[in-house]
């Protein structure tokens, strides 16, 4: 009897405490309290939050306010909380649910004009395609509510235009269909929209027949010359290099990135003379070009191969000379290293790969160079330098290929994951870091993992450099390990290893 009073009193004393355990004050407390609750203490916090601008995730608090305030049937407050999420926050993502938001707000209070008026804000302001076409599907009945047909018509047919594996497409189809009415054709520019949508997801034969539709229906639009010019990379990236090289070279387009991919295609087909003539127009007309350093370096490995060496390093001077922080600099150095290497030149193949790992600190190809210039330590006998290599490609390299490797040959103890090993990152950002990847961050240390998971797909989805989508493919992985999606994980952590253009020799590291 005495210990069940102790233990109650026990529990009443923690219960009593549990609201100060949480006194720090950040979102992931105001939830937790809120999640124990404590419904005032917690709203008081995410006001408090929200109202904080140097907090990062103010908006996120002011949005978990809001949505407080609707589940208590505060619609008022709810929708007043939603607008200032609207116009305080630059994340495209929390506008476009607030916006989505205040439109459901009206639509339960049958105002169906600002109803419509919120989703067609939702559209314009959101830059996620789950929001827009929900809100096209839901601004299309509203019109329809209005009488508005022509406008019901046009934005239902928005959505099976520019959403075509949309569960809303169906929907919106069946509209059109009670009301009698079919979806009007789409113009070039939304057709162009959807092709490079498919293109920038890896769908080449979808983007394939989108391209070609400009071709075939508006032939002299603004975008048939870039229809055509994709088309060809389409065919090209889908293993189709004769009807790649076939259509460059009718369509005569002088681009350099058209001269890249025929010149690809053709060696894709085995026809190297001919392509080594394309990489050469690209290197001589359009030597500023994103693929000119690439170009060169095909001509000069062609060259070496073809036993003609002083041109080829000449050739290989240049590219390190005229593009020293290309990626085909650093392909460069890791040629000539290798090449030391084999030649059991170590000391100079250490040289070499310490260069380019100056030169290029962030590449892919970095850690190659680094994981090389350990091996060279190793062979020299500089076991402490070559560790300290090792380490170092292991934890700036968690998901490479020589990452794995290197954490191997220390017995660095990473947790198994799956089929393969996974390195948790410690991710941290500045405040010049881009907003979606901050709030990742923030939401990934606070374990609001299907938060963290949102924003940093959309960075993912906005990433301009290889290091960028590097970088959000580690995130997005750690996330979904966290979440336990060991699968999903995988998937993220295998496309980061560096096997794609990888020699044999390469891979060998028992050398």
């Amino acid at each position: 009897m005495k210990m069940k009073k102790i233990f109650f009193l026990f529990v009443v004393f923690l219960i009593s405490i549990e609201p100060f355990a949480f006194s720090v004050e950040n979102y992931s407390n105001a939830l937790h309290i809120l999640k124990i609750g404590y419904l005032k203490d917690g709203a008081l916090m995410l006001k408090k939050l929200s109202m904080d601008s140097s907090y990062p995730l103010n908006d996120y608090a002011a949005y978990k306010l809001a949505q407080l305030y609707q589940e208590k049937g505060l619609l008022k407050n709810a929708e007043e909380e939603y607008l200032n999420v609207v116009n305080s926050t630059k994340d495209s993502i929390l506008v476009g649910k607030a916006l989505i938001k205040i439109a459901e707000i009206k639509l339960m209070q049958n105002d169906i004009k600002d109803a419509a008026y919120y989703f067609d804000e939702a559209i314009k302001k959101s830059l996620v395609d789950a929001q827009k076409e929900y809100s096209r599907y839901k601004a299309g009945i509203c019109y329809e509510k209005l009488g508005d047909i022509d406008l019901a018509r046009e934005t239902y047919s928005q959505l099976i235009i520019c959403h075509p594996f949309s569960e809303n497409v169906i929907k919106a189809k069946r509209r059109l269909k009670l009301l009698g009415l079919k979806q009007r054709e789409p113009t070039s520019a939304e057709i162009f929209e959807r092709a490079e949508k498919f293109f920038e997801n890896g769908d080449y034969s979808s983007a394939a027949v989108n391209y070609k539709m400009i071709l075939d229906k508006y032939k002299n639009s603004q975008f048939a010359t870039k229809s055509l010019l994709k088309l060809g990379i389409c065919y090209y990236k889908s293993g189709f290099s004769s009807s790649a090289a076939k259509l460059f070279d009718s369509a005569k387009i002088i681009f350099p990135e058209a001269l890249y991919y025929q010149g690809q295609a053709l060696l894709q087909g085995g026809n190297i003379k001919e392509a080594i003539l394309q990489f050469s127009r690209v290197s001589e007309f359009f030597p500023d070009s994103e693929f000119a350093a690439e170009v060169q370096l095909k001509i000069a490995d062609y060259y070496n191969k073809s036993g003609y060496e002083d041109v080829a390093k000449k050739l290989y001077s240049s590219i390190i000379q005229n593009y020293p922080k290309s990626s085909a600099a650093i392909d460069t150095y890791w040629r000539k290293g290798f090449s030391k290497y084999k030649k059991e030149s170590f000391d100079e193949a250490y040289n070499i790969f310490s260069q380019a790992s100056e030169v290029m600190k962030s590449s892919k190809k970095t850690a190659s160079c680094l994981f090389w210039q350990a091996k060279c330590a190793q062979k020299m006998g500089m076991k402490e330098v070559a560790n300290q290599l090792f380490e170092k490609v292991a934890k700036e390299y968690p998901n490479s290929y020589y990452g794995f490797r290197s954490a191997q040959i220390l017995n660095m103890d990473l947790p198994p994951l799956g089929r393969g090993n996974f390195y948790v990152a410690n991710f941290e950002y500045n405040l010049s870091d881009n907003i979606h990847w901050i709030k990742f961050c923030e939401l990934f240390n606070a374990r609001l993992y299907d938060l963290a998971f949102e924003e940093v797909q959309y960075y993912y989805s906005i990433c301009k450099t290889p290091q960028e989508k590097e970088k959000a493919r580690a995130a997005l992985a750690t996330v979904l390990a966290s979440m336990n999606e060991y699968q999903k994980a995988i998937r993220f952590v295998e496309r980061n290893f560096e096997f794609d253009n990888m020699s044999k020799e390469d891979i060998d590291i028992n050398r």
